[in-house]
């Protein structure tokens, strides 16, 4: 009777692992879709950019299953798109700036 018990066991305990597996694979990933859209809003960029600086990042895409490289491309696209937008937001500072110095003079 025990034998039987045990092997039910065993097989519930597989699925019930491979559930977790996957529902704790699935928040990884939510956390790492939040740290990236934070990384858009002025009250938690500075968070996010710890975030993706540090391990929490390293364990959430080792829980999701993202590859070294994965991880790398990632980061760099973050990076590319984080310095376009500061540049643009730059550059539409200056074009605002200069239009109220032409504004001025008139």
């Amino acid at each position: 009777m025990r034998c039987c018990v045990n092997s039910n066991n065993s097989g519930t305990q597989s699925r019930l692992k491979e559930h977790n597996g996957k529902g704790l694979s699935n928040l990884a990933q939510a956390i790492i879709l939040q740290s990236i859209e934070d990384l858009w809003d002025d009250k938690h960029r500075n968070d996010s950019r710890t975030f993706f600086g540090g391990e929490g990042f390293t364990i959430c895409a080792q829980m999701s299953g993202m590859k070294a490289v994965e991880r790398i491309r990632l980061l760099n696209l973050l990076r590319k798109s984080l310095n376009l937008r500061d540049r643009t937001r730059r550059n539409y500072a200056r074009r605002k700036n200069l239009e109220n110095i032409a504004g001025r003079g008139r």
